[in-house]
């Protein structure tokens, strides 16, 4: 990023979002990372967060494949806000955003929604994603979930492995038969 480049970081998890800010200051990294307490979302509103034992596993989009591995504590209702808006609100230009990492517990499908003007304008844009295509199947079947990758690709992204992601290796595509989540590349 170094010293001219900006991130916003936005958190749902009032614990979680607490951790950010204590870090962003203890890293000395308060002039150029902007802490946002919010979810990420297709449209505005408020959204009920599913608050997990592991912070980690919060969710807004809670399903019963993942009654078998979390531990849900409760429930807690966030601002929500597009990734559009988001951007627009800290002053960046869609076609100035380069890099946007998520790990969204199976809720991709709406963020991506939310981010349509910056996946149509952004010049230079890498997006890693932890992937969940189970939950997004489980949530939304399986045609919606070919249809989200398909749109990826429609804005000139192609689909990589990162960090021993995507089953199959790096370059294969997250399609049908992978494990619950993976850390993906896109890149156009």
């Amino acid at each position: 990023v170094g010293p001219a480049g900006r991130i916003v970081a936005i958190e749902p998890g009032p614990r979680n979002y607490e951790l950010l800010k204590q870090n962003i200051a203890l890293n000395g990294f308060g002039d150029r990372v902007a802490a946002v307490h919010g979810a990420l979302a297709a449209a505005s509103g408020t959204a009920t967060l599913h608050l997990a034992r592991q912070s980690n596993l919060h969710t807004l989009q809670r399903t019963a494949g993942m009654e078998g591995y979390v531990q849900f504590d409760g429930v807690v209702e966030v601002q929500a806000l597009t990734m559009d808006e988001l951007v627009q609100q800290h002053g960046i230009e869609p076609a100035d955003v380069n890099v946007v990492r998520m790990d969204v517990e199976g809720f991709e499908v709406d963020v991506f929604a939310g981010m349509q003007r910056i996946l149509s304008e952004a010049r230079d844009l890498t997006i890693f994603v932890e992937l969940h295509p189970k939950l997004i199947r489980e949530a939304r079947g399986q045609d919606e979930y070919r249809a989200f990758i398909e749109s990826l690709r429609a804005h000139g992204f192609r689909v990589a492995a990162a960090a021993g992601g995507c089953r199959g290796g790096r370059g294969q595509d997250p399609l049908p038969g992978h494990a619950p989540h993976r850390l993906c590349g896109l890149r156009a």
